[in-house]
């Protein structure tokens, strides 16, 4: 038993120098610095991602309030309905206008 005890022993005392010479590797503390830089630049992203959620989500909250311009073209039929015919209205004052300019050009001289 006591030779298992130092071949256990031995072998845990080979890990702790291998973790020594891992830890004083330059590269470790190299790739560490670079870690922390990436989660810096992460935190900042996530804070900025929330930010814009916030902002959206506020802009949704006003475009779904019906009281609003916009809130209101989504909510009220009527006012699509209107607006197409008014666009309906206005192709066809456009295509008379450009087949008949004469009948809405007047010149007048004095």
């Amino acid at each position: 038993m006591a030779d298992n005890a130092q071949a256990s022993l031995a072998a845990l005392q080979q890990v702790a120098l291998r973790l020594d010479s891992t830890l004083a590797n330059p590269a470790i503390d190299e790739s560490l610095s670079q870690l922390d830089e990436l989660t810096e630049n992460v935190t900042e992203m996530a804070e900025g991602l929330a930010g814009a959620t916030m902002a959206l989500s506020a802009m949704l909250q006003q475009v779904s309030d019906t009281s609003g311009t916009i809130g209101k073209l989504l909510a009220d039929q009527t006012i699509h309905t209107d607006l197409h015919e008014l666009l309906g209205s206005l192709t066809k004052l456009l295509d008379d206008v450009r087949e008949r300019p004469g009948r809405y050009t007047f010149v007048s001289v004095f």
